[in-house]
């Protein structure tokens, strides 16, 4: 990859009240994703040690990151990050002081990258492009409800790329709408997972 590509897609707040400005975040949207067998090859041709080898210990320190915080112990990689078991109330997004053993749980794994990580990654970084690609019409999610119901109801299918092109969005807007009218129980599957077509869920 020659250089990242990102684009700016506004957020799905409100205008700043003060400032009447719309705010936007940056998203990259040529990223890959390096699996475990890709970090090994990439491990394996900047040193000595055999794949097998390199993979035992990746495998290895998963298994005990993951130990040690669930016995409640931080977990410290020096130069790269830190790992953090964060508990809370099983029923409720925060505690109200009356909770015991019973009503506390896993929560989530902070990951704290440390700052000399950060900077190394900064001074590495390759050149940025910014994409000039389509972007979501300003469309409610109301609206688009009613195109898709409108349209299944005269074609009885519909599939992700017909969304982006009916109600003129990205993929990325249509992916979380269908996913929104999924759990709505208002569409369901009935293609394959990888080639998914939907219909009414009557």
């Amino acid at each position: 990859m020659d250089n990242i590509e990102f684009d700016l897609f506004k957020n799905p707040s409100m205008a700043d009240e003060n400032k009447g400005e719309e705010s936007y975040h940056v998203r990259i949207c040529n990223s890959q994703t390096v699996s475990l067998k890709g970090l090994v090859e990439r491990i394996h041709n900047s040193c000595s040690m055999t794949p097998s080898d390199i993979h035992g210990v990746l495998v290895a320190l998963k298994d005990e990151i993951s130990n040690a915080l669930a016995h409640g112990q931080q977990v410290n990689i020096d130069g790269l990050c830190r790992f953090r078991l964060i508990l809370g109330a099983k029923k409720s997004s925060k505690c109200f002081g009356k909770e015991d053993a019973h009503d506390i749980g896993f929560k989530k794994i902070k990951i704290s990258p440390y700052k000399e990580f950060s900077e190394k990654t900064k001074k590495k970084l390759i050149p940025l492009n910014k994409k000039d690609g389509k972007h979501s019409t300003n469309i409610t999610d109301e609206k688009m409800n009613m195109i898709i119901t409108r349209y299944l109801e005269e074609n009885r299918i519909i599939t992700r790329k017909k969304i982006e092109e009916i109600c003129n969005v990205t993929r990325y807007k249509a992916t979380l709408f269908i996913n929104k009218l999924i759990k709505d129980g208002m569409i369901k599957n009935i293609g394959y997972k990888t080639h998914p077509v939907y219909t009414l869920n009557k």
